[in-house]
């Protein structure tokens, strides 16, 4: 199970830590989520941006920002390649639907896939 906790704002970011819960059912650190960007970033580029850490490999998320109709988030990996995204529809039917798309090639831990949809989802809902 992954679990993201919110912290307070360090150097006027917000920020999250990951967990990950082992068979005796405790939290073990696994990584952290930040929000690279501020309000005049976001509104000039049209999304929110996130940076991310798990089991030592690093994330950028990136959430468009006012998406007609539709709600939608991207992860890429350190080399900029797209390996997960969430698009949700609010407009067309079936409505509230929501698809998480992960990148065929690779191949992922139980743990990073767990991470990819949580992480995706807490985007939507924070930005």
């Amino acid at each position: 199970m992954v679990c993201v906790i919110e912290q307070k704002k360090e150097y006027k970011r917000r920020n999250w830590k990951v967990f990950v819960q082992d068979k005796h059912s405790k939290l073990e650190r696994a990584g952290e989520i930040i929000m690279v960007s501020n309000t005049k970033e976001t509104l000039s580029a049209n999304a929110t941006f996130y940076t991310a850490t798990f089991q030592n490999l690093c994330f950028e998320i990136t959430k468009p920002y006012m998406q007609l109709g539709k709600h939608e988030s991207y992860l890429y990996d350190g080399h900029q390649q797209r390996i997960a995204s969430v698009v949700t529809s609010h407009t067309k039917k079936p409505r509230f639907k929501k698809t998480v798309y992960i990148h065929e090639d690779k191949m992922f831990s139980a743990g990073e896939l767990a991470f990819f949809v949580v992480v995706l989802n807490m985007t939507l809902f924070e930005s």
